[in-house]
């Protein structure tokens, strides 16, 4: 936890990076690098429970033996790792990581190296630790010679070796298992005969190998030569060795097209080649669907493009224009949207799930298809959160509302009635004799309750919307629900204006004539140089609070309803004053004042006057920490096969003030 949320080191397939730990990791104790406990055997992040695992062998030297026995002993029990952030989504308040995985507000780191791990006294994790897992205990480490063995009963080692030597089964049996489905061959032979991994590793890459016309690889040097001896028998047998890991490791990569140079300059060993270069052949030979017309490739940390990729695809084979799905502009539609553009929604939720390991997703049913899809962590849920939020954003910039432009704005933190103080001017300086005192000025507010309130709607995509492959429910309809909940907000704006409520400070209607901003019905006349110039005078002669000072507000915006908008704007932007005798008279008011319609407005005649929301409260518009759009939310459906939404949306608006208002009735 941090200060602002959780920051979450993301588990899903590509985020952490662990070759630089499988190829020269080592074990440490609490994080220091001058402590080397042991080597990393291996290490991977289990696809099932999204948890780091890691294999390691402790040293046999007398400090890395001491903190062994305590392993042993259960007395150090914690393992912790130590890692560099590389990318990091933001995800806000509100707001959903792309994974769909994380509510804000949260840091999800997307890609991080592994450094180091270590045995740990006290863990940032207690769910983590030394022999987790069911199938492990804290004996299970491959070595064949356990440590501390003369402070066990016989009993105790018998059990420890016994409970070893089922691990070290287990994982030769899985890892072998796991090799040999990758180049379609039977691992029964290799299990029932007792073959290690690596002779198993070995046969398949010569087997490989003489496919395609190549030499087997060389035997691995016997190890036990360079035992013993004096120093220039070691010498020479390392230069040997040395010499024999470059060649094998040479010719391994040649056979496969493969550069061996970075595993030759960085010393790895034989074996280690052989697993990259296996595990990269397996790659290639991943199963595709049976439809060519359905098989797209978008390249390493597959499943992530394609969420990116196929979020823009729906968009753009619904006819929406994707350019404009950013605030701010700037939106860049993805490299391989083009060649998804074409896929329905089926073929989609089957190439997903193809990309997630699932080789016959083309021959499911519809239901079972959409149930795989369909999960709450699913990252395809998440593509369709972000198509859906994109059309959500083109609709909200999309709609035609005009409250924006001259309303204030605030933002409040909860939902309890909040006080919005208007304090009177201060008061100006007294003259004063030789000997008088100070006089004292205190000044006079005046206060308007305002309070939010929530608005909120549910849609979703169902079983017959995704077989029908409408995309309609995901493009078209969160941006009518945008639309819609924008011309709601727009409606209340226009709706004060409309029914010129009684005011709390006064109990006084928001136009009336003691208010100094009102022109009413049988006295009032079209805009106009005499009109306007009364009304811009009412404006500027307001006072303050204590109504002792004037405070000289100017209109800046006119608002008139459709049926007058022609002839408002004529005046409005016509050099000489359409109303003189001659064309000679300038018109003062040109390009003065900002028009605004808005159907809204229903008296086909009244216009009014609004000035700068920054210069004097009018009316304003209040939301929840400032959120100035509506919120998304999903989740897959239990009632439905399928996705649903919801939309909502805290605000309220306020009368603040009368004076920056004006209204003339037009007839």
């Amino acid at each position: 936890m941090r200060p602002w949320g959780a920051e979450i080191l993301s588990h899903d397939d590509g985020a952490a990076l662990l070759e630089r730990l499988n190829s020269i990791g080592c074990l440490c104790f609490n994080h220091n690098g001058n402590v080397v406990l042991g080597q990393v055997l291996r290490a991977w992040i289990d696809p099932q429970d999204r948890r780091g695992k890691a294999r390691v062998r402790f040293d046999d030297d007398p400090e890395a033996d001491k903190y062994f026995r305590k392993v042993l002993r259960g007395s150090l029990k914690g393992v912790s790792l130590r890692a560099r952030v590389l990318t990091i989504e933001n995800v806000k308040r509100g707001a959903v990581s792309i994974n769909g995985r994380f509510q804000g507000p949260c840091e999800v780191v997307t890609q991080w190296e592994v450094m180091e791990i270590s045995i740990v006294s006290v863990p940032a994790d207690a769910s983590v630790g030394v022999g987790r897992s069911d199938d492990m205990t804290p004996a299970d480490v491959p070595d064949s010679t356990l440590r501390g063995d003369e402070e066990m009963s016989e009993d105790q080692k018998t059990e420890a070796q016994r409970q070893a030597a089922i691990a070290a089964e287990r994982q030769r049996i899985s890892e072998i298992t796991e090799l040999c489905r990758g180049f379609d061959v039977d691992p029964k032979e290799y299990i029932e005969k007792g073959d290690s991994v690596e002779s198993v590793l070995k046969a398949l890459l010569d087997a490989e190998l003489k496919k395609r016309g190549a030499a087997p690889l060389p035997p691995a040097p016997d190890k036990k030569s360079a035992d013993g001896g004096d120093d220039e028998s070691v010498r020479q047998a390392a230069v040997v060795a040395e010499r024999a890991r470059i060649s094998e490791i040479t010719e391994l990569c040649r056979a496969f097209d493969v550069d061996p140079k970075g595993y030759v300059e960085k010393g790895t060993d034989v074996e280690s080649v052989r697993k990259a270069v296996l595990d990269a052949e397996m790659k290639k030979r991943a199963p595709i669907p049976a439809s060519a017309s359905t098989s797209v490739t978008v390249g390493e940390e597959a499943v992530d493009k394609f969420r990116l990729a196929g979020q823009d695809a729906l968009l753009l084979r619904a006819g929406v224009d994707v350019s404009q799905a950013k605030r701010g502009g700037g939106y860049v539609v993805h490299e391989g949207a083009a060649s998804l553009a074409h896929m329905t929604m089926r073929e989609l939720m089957a190439e997903y799930l193809r990309l997630r390991g699932k080789s016959d997703a083309l021959r499911m049913s519809t239901d079972d298809l959409i149930r795989a899809a369909l999960t709450p962590d699913s990252q395809f849920v998440g593509m369709l959160d972000n198509t859906v939020g994109k059309a959500m954003l083109i609709g909200f910039q999309a709609a035609a509302t005009t409250y924006q432009a001259w309303t204030g704005r605030d933002s409040l933190g909860d939902f309890k009635p909040v006080k919005r103080y208007r304090l009177s001017e201060a008061a100006a300086l007294r003259d004063m004799t030789q000997h008088a005192e100070f006089p004292f000025d205190q000044m006079s507010d005046e206060g308007i309750s305002i309070q939010l309130a929530t608005k909120g709607i549910k849609f979703g995509i169902a079983r017959q919307a995704i077989i029908n492959d409408d995309l309609a429910y995901i493009t078209k309809m969160p941006a009518a629900y945008t639309r819609a909940a924008l011309r709601g907000l727009n409606r209340a704006v226009y709706a004060i204006l409309n029914g010129n409520p009684a005011l709390t400070i006064d109990s006084k209607a928001l136009f009336h004539a003691d208010h100094g901003n009102y022109v009413a019905l049988g006295g009032g006349a079209a805009v106009g140089k005499a009109t306007l110039g009364i009304a811009r005078k009412a404006m500027r002669r307001q006072k303050n609070i204590r109504s002792d000072e004037y405070i000289n507000v100017s209109p800046l915006f006119l608002l008139a309803p459709p049926e007058i908008e022609t002839d408002t704007e004529t005046f409005l932007v016509s050099i000489a004053d359409p109303e003189a005798d001659h064309a000679g008279v300038a018109n003062v008011f040109r390009n003065k004042l900002q028009l605004i319609s808005d159907p809204e407005l229903s008296d086909a005649y009244a216009w009014f006057l609004a000035a700068d929301p920054r210069q004097t409260d009018t009316i304003s518009v209040s939301y929840l920490d400032g959120r100035d759009m509506p919120t998304l939310e999903s989740q897959a459906s239990w009632d439905i096969l399928g996705m649903e939404w919801r939309m909502f949306w805290d605000y309220t608006v306020d009368v603040l003030d009368y004076r920056g208002l004006y209204m003339n009735a037009g007839h």
